[in-house]
């Protein structure tokens, strides 16, 4: 199903550039299931070559023609078509412009990119936009077209006058070529995502009638404009972009657009042939008479030509008006594949749902897991690079398929034919408060950042700032951004209670990004330390010592799959923490020793001995950066981590531990096991009894932990947890090692180790969220 004729004339040669600047110049995917190896072919020259533009005739009348005038000329261009044979749509258009001219009915008609730009005699302009699918390109056509339904824009009153208009104007007049019920479904999804007039938004599906233009114009200032009808260029002056509208011609519509008759802002038009009757078309300056654009706003031209090179006086000289985006097509264009790729652009923009809300999963194919919004630019490139598929593939095109920014109007018959979206910016996102459409919020990932208190949450985000929300059991916290920009947003991170761990979203001029989860474990590690001392106070001797400790730990971190870029299957992230949360403490729950010296190096005190024990109740210890060197402090650290001082000895990491740094995984690692140390500083913690002398040395720090000072070596064992990649429950395992552990100040020999249990955790990754990994009970 066309949306205009492609086959009538010669193509000028394609021009990837404009005055303004092409933002993208889409091409066909190279290889034998691609266009590419045609280029940009050329449809047969007619046998008139390129058609001239006309001058301006003189007309013949200045008398005024009457609507009844008016649709009986377009009509009877409509009847004398359909005696035609229709060998070719070249032939059949030479024909009819020919017979047009010598009924004398019009003083001039001239084949042109769309259709047949003609005068009357009193020197009002018309237009013919030519599109008969079901006489113009075989049988296979005529099927198609007579098994769709007629459809219509159901009747609704326009929203309320708002700040940001979102508008999709169709053909429903009844041509098949247009599916209106389709375009009410893409204008839907909007409101399903937050554009409601809560907050601010306006959207409307309506059909494209001169009246519902002006409408628009009163108190709708457009962020995005969808077009979808027939559009076609002028020779009358040459380069003019027109475009239909399901206005009838009326005498009353003659007198209240007689200012825009006059100034060439309308015409009277026939579509396909007189198959829907005459309507009046309109161009781009009607539209800049009638609307108003929000600055950087985004026209999305599904109309075929609106970025034909010939074009000279079009939607791109909206720009001036404020608009900063323009999407169009150069050539006529397959109406599935329009409608086709507006899907996918919708669909990627707004961002996959599962279950939808949307409504969108009908029209593109989404992924399984769904994932996240991305940018406009992001989803323009991803329609130049991806081939078509999905609900709207066309079954009389089938392979090898076109990318979206690629139409195959010749439907699979040789000689093929393309058509290309052309998407030229005129500077939409550097404006001071650009539509959010080029970029709604979308989060990737998120970071706990345990050092300084906050999260990180990475992704793309409009350039005004908004709020963040973090949800979870408790309650849902908002806490005010510390920093705003396009890829981060950095936010205070609560400490426990409402919003310390939870679902994270980020709204934005009332549109909301998809949430992710930031997921909370709490688990309790025990130490357990057994060692000989051989030497006090410079006595050598005998001696031993025993410790347990307790620490209850809270890790936070986001370990969903996240997508990173459109269209990609989504990647791990790294099961990895930057430290322990707030809210996680440690202690030392037991702990005794002794020493007798043997005098053996001649000192004075012969078998001394002393008595140690534990303070009761015992310092408690909380997390604390490494390099802090805070007292009753403890800590863990990746084995991969930071590197230790000089001279401290740390083993290797096993080969299957992850780098430990949060985020998407490389793909060398594993990023489902953690490896660390865990380290401690107690101050003051030893009771000792017996030999005032040996006694003092004791009422120092205890310590295990990677040192401080270089060259003294005090490690505990390292531990792994592992993060099963289903319910993401936490397995920990330590062994216990040999080391070289100096608890009391004194050189000694023993073993330590740690054992551990995690509880499930809290806010772990489902499948109902973009870019979550699914999930199986």
């Amino acid at each position: 199903m066309r949306r205009c004729p492609f086959a009538f004339f010669a193509f000028a040669a394609f021009v990837a550039c404009s005055s303004s600047g092409v933002h993208l110049t889409p091409q066909p995917q190279a290889g034998p299931s691609s266009p590419a190896s045609t280029a940009h072919p050329s449809p047969t020259p007619t046998a008139s070559g390129h058609p001239t533009p006309s001058p301006t005739p003189t007309p013949v009348s200045t008398a005024s023609m009457s609507a009844a005038q008016l649709n009986a000329a377009l009509n009877n261009v409509g009847a004398y078509y359909e005696t035609l044979p229709h060998v070719s749509v070249s032939a059949d258009l030479q024909s009819v412009a020919g017979e047009m001219t010598a009924s004398g009915t019009f003083s001039s008609a001239v084949v042109t990119q769309g259709g047949i730009d003609a005068r009357f005699p009193n020197g009002m302009e018309a237009m013919i936009f030519a599109d008969r699918p079901d006489d113009l390109s075989g049988a296979f056509d005529v099927v198609e077209a007579r098994a769709r339904p007629l459809a219509t824009i159901a009747p609704a009153p326009l929203s309320a006058p708002n700040r940001h208009e979102i508008a999709f104007l169709v053909d429903d007049s009844g041509d098949r070529a247009f599916n209106p019920t389709r375009t009410a479904a893409f204008a839907a999804a909007f409101p399903a995502v937050g554009f409601t007039a809560a907050n601010g938004y306006g959207v409307d599906a309506l059909s494209i009638s001169l009246g519902n233009i002006q409408a628009l114009g009163s108190g709708h200032p457009l962020d995005f404009l969808d077009i979808n009808t027939h559009g076609s260029v002028g020779y009358n002056p040459a380069g003019v972009y027109w475009m239909m509208s399901t206005t009838q011609i009326t005498d009353a519509a003659l007198a209240t657009y007689s200012a825009d008759i006059k100034a060439g802002r309308v015409v009277p038009s026939l579509g396909d042939f007189g198959n829907l009757g005459p309507t009046f078309g309109f161009n781009a300056a009607f539209l800049a008479e009638h609307l108003t654009f929000n600055a950087g706003a985004i026209i999305d031209d599904m109309a075929c030509n609106g970025q034909n090179p010939e074009v000279t006086s079009g939607l791109q000289q909206l720009s001036s008006q404020g608009v900063g985006r323009l999407i169009g097509w150069d050539r006529p264009v397959e109406a599935m594949d329009s409608d086709q790729t507006d899907a996918f652009l919708l669909d990627r923009l707004l961002g996959e749902q599962s279950p939808s809300t949307t409504g969108l999963n009908a029209y593109a194919v989404q992924h399984a897991p769904p994932q996240r919004p991305f940018p406009l630019d992001q989803v323009e490139v991803a329609m130049t690079n991806e081939l078509r598929a999905g609900p709207l593939d066309d079954p009389l095109v089938g392979p090898p398929y076109t990318t979206y920014a690629v139409s195959d109007p010749s439907r699979n018959k040789l000689p093929r034919y393309y058509t290309h979206l052309i998407i030229t910016d005129y500077g939409g996102e550097s404006v001071a408060n650009p539509p959010i459409e080029y970029a709604l919020p979308s989060i990737s990932h998120v970071v706990a950042d345990e050092v300084n208190g906050q999260l990180d949450i990475l992704g793309t985000f409009p350039a005004t700032p908004g709020t963040v929300t973090i949800t979870n059991a408790s309650g849902s916290a908002t806490p005010a951004p510390a920093s705003w920009s396009t890829n981060e947003v950095i936010v205070p991170l609560p400490s426990n209670g409402a919003g310390s761990y939870g679902m994270v979203s980020v709204t934005d001029a009332g549109i909301t990004s998809n949430a992710v989860p930031l997921t909370e474990w709490t688990g309790r590690i025990t130490y357990s330390a057994n060692g000989s001392l051989s030497n006090w106070a410079g006595d050598t001797g005998s001696g031993s010592f025993s410790l347990q400790g307790v620490f209850n730990a809270i890790l936070r971190a986001d370990v969903h799959p996240t997508v990173v870029t459109i269209d990609a299957s989504p990647v791990p992230q790294m099961f990895a923490f930057t430290g322990l949360a707030p809210g996680s403490s440690g202690a030392l729950t037991a702990g005794s020793g002794n020493f007798t010296s043997d005098n053996s190096q001649g000192n004075s005190c012969k078998n001394c001995s002393i008595t140690l024990g534990l303070v009761n109740p015992q310092p408690t210890m909380v997390p604390q950066p490494l390099s802090s060197g805070s007292a009753n402090a403890f800590f863990v650290l990746p084995e991969t981590g930071p590197t230790p001082p000089a001279g401290v000895s740390v083993p290797s990491p096993p080969a299957n531990c992850n780098a430990g740094v949060p985020g998407p995984a490389p793909s060398n690692t594993n990023p489902l096991m953690f490896c660390g140390f865990l380290y401690y500083n107690v101050n003051n913690p030893i009771t000792c009894t017996g030999n005032a002398n040996y006694c003092s040395i004791a009422n120092g720090p205890l310590m295990d932990e990677l040192p401080l000072n270089p060259g003294v070596d005090y490690l505990a064992p390292s531990f792994t947890l592992t993060m099963d990649p289903i319910f993401y429950r936490l397995t920990f395992a330590s062994s216990q090692q040999a080391l070289d552990l100096d608890p009391f100040g004194e050189p000694s020999t023993g073993t330590a180790s740690l054992g551990g249990t995690f509880q499930a955790p809290q806010s772990a990754p489902g499948s109902t969220t973009p870019a979550f990994r699914l999930r199986r009970f």
